[in-house]
């Protein structure tokens, strides 16, 4: 994918809150039959539908980022009962062109200009803050006071798009309140649940250098994995007013918890017979030397069982 840190590997789009991972699916560039073809969606929105389909009998809003946002996208899911929310593209599919506003470099707009426009049941959202924001959402509106919220912000940099318009704002105050469409609120509070698993899978991860090519797929599954143990963990805490362990703290539990639960052989544990001694010269060992020792023989190294068999060995050089 291009603009990203990782420039090749597998490609996982997963259905995640808070970090917790819910289902997900490998992305390749084969038609899997497992995904349902949707008349009028991309192969991209195809996954997102599939994806929000496995959590049948549930009604929740869902917010994704340009990658995969686009009207027909969010039509299908508002049919299914499912909200949508997130950032567009001006070129993505039946965005209206009278809303292309941010690659138009001859009109300005003043900070917190907002306009609106409804494609079908999805509402087409243009807002001037720091840099032009462009979201689709079926599930917000912008007109009337309820659809603002007050949050505090931070004064910009003077190197921001729209910085200079919006410091006159703030005047000499580093912090200021402002009202911001709700919309964008919404965005910001719910669009971390794939940053907090990668934050997690950053911190400790068990990927290892390997040249099986399903191997980076199992380790992907394994913090996976964790991961959802660990918020879990931490979910069940809190119900029952319990102090949760930190993550560092959970894993290295976990891990020994894993090692205790570790199966035993029944067979009693081969004792080691021989002891090794490295010497100047090659010599057989006194035991082996009925047996194929080649390996010894490069090792330089001298096998015996027992002292005395040692020192036959000895006498015998």
């Amino acid at each position: 994918m291009k603009n990203k840190p990782i420039s090749e590997g597998y490609k996982v789009m997963a259905l995640r809150s808070k970090g917790y991972c819910y289902t997900f699916e490998m992305v390749s560039r084969v038609v899997t039959t497992s995904v349902p073809k949707v008349p009028n969606l991309s192969a991209t929105g195809c996954i997102v539908a599939y994806l929000c389909s496995k959590l049948p009998k549930k009604q929740f809003n869902v917010f994704m980022d340009n990658y995969f946002s686009s009207i027909p996208l969010f039509e299908h899911l508002r049919s299914a009962g499912i909200g949508a929310c997130g950032t567009a593209q001006s070129n993505s599919a039946k965005y209206p062109k009278q809303m292309r506003f941010r690659n138009d470099k001859t009109k300005k707009h003043d900070w917190n200009t907002i306009k609106s426009m409804s494609v079908g049941n999805v509402l087409v959202i243009f807002w001037m803050d720091n840099g032009p924001v462009q979201l689709l959402s079926p599930i917000h509106d912008v007109v009337g006071s309820e659809w603002l919220i007050e949050r505090e912000r931070k004064r910009p940099r003077i190197t921001s798009t729209n910085g200079a318009s919006m410091r006159k704002q703030f005047g000499d105050s580093v912090r200021k309140t402002f009202a911001i469409p709700r919309c964008v609120d919404d965005y910001n509070h719910f669009m971390n649940g794939v940053d907090v698993t990668d934050q997690y899978r950053a911190y400790y991860k068990t990927q290892l250098i390997a040249y099986r090519t399903w191997m980076p797929i199992f380790f992907w599954l394994l913090d996976t994995t964790i991961i959802n143990t660990f918020i879990y963990y931490q979910f069940a805490c809190a119900r029952i007013e319990k102090t949760a362990l930190c993550h560092r703290a959970f894993r290295q539990n976990l891990a020994w918890q894993l090692i205790s639960k570790s199966p035993k052989t029944s067979e009693d544990p081969v004792q080691r017979m021989h002891l090794s001694i490295f010497r100047q010269q090659r010599i057989q060992c006194a035991v082996c030397i009925k047996r194929d020792c080649r390996g010894l023989y490069r090792l330089q190294i001298v096998l015996v069982v027992t002292p005395e068999l040692l020192r036959r060995v000895s006498h015998a050089i």
